[in-house]
């Protein structure tokens, strides 16, 4: 356990904290997130990663964990399905050149970024191009994420905590007239498609990283105490990973509250695996304004 007695969602959307705290696994309130957290060591965060990098910024630590950006050398390539690269985007360019000649889908590793959005491109060059036009010549250096494009007919997110998938939610579904459905579609989750083919892949997944680790003799666990897995399902039956994502910032749709909650207060235990502590991408860490010192907590 976590040790955490309580919970502060950082958003404006008030129904997100609503429903986590109704979840009853501890008080949860909310936040805007206009100033600095109270780091106080008993309240656990939920919030964008926007404000995790800018409490980076603040100097402020908190123990925030996640795969990091080179998450694809962990999964084994059965559940990837494809060639995924990451690594900074000078060496992506030449990484790429040989194994993904035509088409990539590319993105930054852990972070966001409107202008250079998630999506397929007609090759890495124009990917780069891209990433080159919103950050200049620091694009080099950013933290990137390209592989073969793949279609997932639908796509789930499974909340995970301590090699446990908690809790899981549909969030899209691709029609075959090229539609899309979203999860915010329907009311509730019983409306929903379900999810347990879903969660039967994912708990595959989970147990397959750790009995990799154990075979190997590592001393280190093969993954995060908390953690969200994306997967999708393609036009032939076949699941695949999507990614990993951050439990502490992931959009639980509508999946159970209490697994949701479980895996976020797992996602930074104070006592927990140093050797997947989350950092913020530098060069997009020296573009966020730290909070305003008058309103700086320590913990």
């Amino acid at each position: 356990m976590s040790g955490y007695e309580k919970l502060t969602v950082v958003t404006s959307a008030a129904w997100l904290a609503r429903d986590l705290d109704a979840a009853g696994v501890v008080p949860v309130t909310r936040d805007i997130g206009l100033d600095a957290p109270v780091l106080d060591g008993a309240t656990a965060l939920w919030c964008p990663g926007v404000y995790a990098t800018r409490m980076v910024a603040t100097g402020l630590e908190h123990p925030f964990a996640s795969f990091g950006p080179d998450w694809p050398f962990f999964f084994p390539h059965r559940f990837l399905r494809r060639t995924v690269i990451a690594d900074r985007l000078s060496d992506v360019r030449w990484l790429a050149a040989a194994s993904l000649p035509g088409p990539v889908f590319g993105k930054l590793a852990e972070h966001k970024a409107p202008s250079a959005p998630a999506r397929v491109y007609p090759s890495i060059d124009a990917f780069a191009s891209r990433l080159r036009e919103v950050f200049g010549d620091a694009a080099e250096d950013l933290q990137v994420l390209v592989s073969a494009p793949i279609v997932f007919r639908a796509e789930y997110r499974c909340f995970i905590a301590h090699g446990q998938v908690t809790a899981a939610s549909f969030y899209l579904l691709r029609t075959r007239t090229g539609g899309e459905i979203t999860w915010d579609a329907f009311e509730t989750a019983e409306q929903a498609p379900p999810v347990e083919s879903a969660v039967r892949f994912a708990q595959q997944v989970v147990d397959a990283l750790e009995d990799g680790h154990r075979a190997t003799g590592a001393p280190e666990c093969g993954q995060p105490d908390g953690w969200v897995l994306d997967v999708g399902l393609d036009e032939n039956g076949a699941w695949s990973v999507v990614e990993p994502n951050a439990s502490w910032s992931s959009n639980p749709y509508h999946a159970d509250p209490a697994g949701v909650v479980r895996s976020i207060l797992a996602s930074q235990d104070p006592a927990g695996r140093p050797d997947w502590r989350w950092r913020p991408d530098p060069v997009l860490a020296a573009r966020v304004r730290p909070f305003p010192t008058s309103t700086r907590s320590t913990s």
